[in-house]
């Protein structure tokens, strides 16, 4: 137990320094580039964040389990495989696709994005913990320093974000290469793909897949119904929203390795419930603390353009607790292997929140869309729920 209390803590620090890198690098793009240039910045990387779904299809966290069956160094050419080709294909679609600013930046980034994800599954699948939190905290650090950078050498251009983005991750991917290289130069023998890499793949990403509208659906149909500025306010809340659920991924991440070495199912649910607990409690305390820091602290955070923001946080709230919930199940569910489960789970949470988001954005606008994002997320919620109590009580009949 103290080597996971060690191996939480690790995570979570490490996390916790992302967080506080991202939440100034929020400030810088709020205070220079204003709610407009924000909500941009929002749909290049939503987009950024959409193709990558279709190249973990092939590169997807599966990769930590099949890391303790099969040879890695061959996982990780499948996956490489696999993300070059989709990302050629993308490069040639935006030619014929109505372009939006930072369009054809998207390809390319998402590529280099997915072999940096990918070292850090190798990492993962070998426990080095640390090594990877290393790789967590450089990517946001290098990014925020070469914006502020570029912003200033490109005459305060907007373009300077794409720009310090990749050199950024470009930067990263060359630190990842130097981890994992060790671990892929151990394994010989000759190549042949992985099919398992896409078979997993289909379920945990069709997941991810259907996971990512529920969360960023909002963005688009604030984008149509509402506009850009608007956007960049909403998205700014959202992603303090979400700064909560740190708790949970590094609590979720060690349970996730904790189950993979550990072959006693009712030890496995016993912590997958506490776990599910404490990180209820947590964020509950977060969730009181974010809506107790007035308003006025956002405004001179973010500028007088974001003072609306806070307004969102209560309608958030239900979201917040209801996937604290759902994180620590899922990361359960997926160390073992039920993938379906989560499909199911997410699916669920998409047709609430996706029918929701048009009943209440065009009338509501970003408050509506918060409203949405916590309707899907709480159906999700349910689902994990019944799933996880209903396999308990069947195993413990049997």
């Amino acid at each position: 137990m103290v080597a996971i209390k060690k191996g939480i803590f690790s995570i979570f620090l490490s996390k916790v320094i992302v967080g506080i890198l991202g939440l100034l690098t929020l400030v810088v793009l709020s205070n220079y580039l204003g709610t407009q240039g924000r909500g941009q910045i929002s749909l290049f990387l939503s987009s950024v964040a959409l193709l990558q779904l279709i190249l973990d299809y092939g590169n997807n966290t599966s990769i930590i389990n099949l890391s303790y069956q099969y040879n890695k160094l061959n996982l990780w050419k499948s996956a490489v495989l696999w993300i070059l080709i989709v990302s050629l294909l993308a490069q040639l679609v935006v030619f014929f696709i109505p372009s939006f600013l930072f369009l054809y930046w998207v390809p390319i980034t998402a590529f280099i994005y997915s072999i940096f994800n990918l070292n850090n599954l190798i990492l993962m699948g070998q426990q080095k913990v640390t090594q990877r939190n290393v790789l967590l905290v450089v990517l946001p650090l290098f990014m925020l320093l070469l914006f502020i950078l570029l912003f200033f050498v490109n005459q305060q251009s907007i373009n300077a974000y794409p720009m310090a983005f990749l050199l950024a991750l470009s930067v990263s991917i060359i630190i990842s290469f130097k981890f994992v290289l060790p671990f892929l130069c151990a394994s010989e023998g000759g190549f042949e793909f992985n099919k398992r890499i896409l078979s997993n793949g289909f379920w945990i990403q069709t997941s991810q897949v259907i996971q990512f509208f529920n969360y960023r659906f909002c963005f688009f149909l604030i984008a149509i119904y509402v506009g850009e500025s608007q956007l960049g306010i909403y998205n700014n809340a959202i992603v303090l929203a979400e700064s909560i659920w740190i708790l949970g991924h590094s609590m979720g991440q060690m349970l996730h390795m904790k189950i993979l070495n550990s072959a006693d199912e009712n030890s496995q649910r016993q912590l997958t419930t506490k776990f599910i607990g404490i990180n209820f409690l947590g964020s509950s305390l977060l969730l009181i603390l974010l809506l107790l820091i007035p308003n006025s602290f956002w405004e001179i955070l973010f500028s007088k353009d974001f003072s609306s923001m806070s307004q969102l946080f209560p309608f958030l709230g239900l979201g917040i607790l209801s996937f604290s919930i759902s994180n620590i199940i899922n990361h359960y569910f997926h160390a073992k292997n039920e993938f379906k489960i989560i499909l199911i789970s997410n699916l669920l949470g998409f047709v609430l929140g996706g029918i929701s988001a048009f009943v209440l954005i065009p009338q509501y606008e970003i408050f509506g869309a918060a409203w949405s994002w916590s309707i899907g997320l709480l159906g999700g919620m349910l689902v994990y729920l019944w799933a996880f109590f209903f396999i308990q009580k069947k195993v413990k009949k049997h």
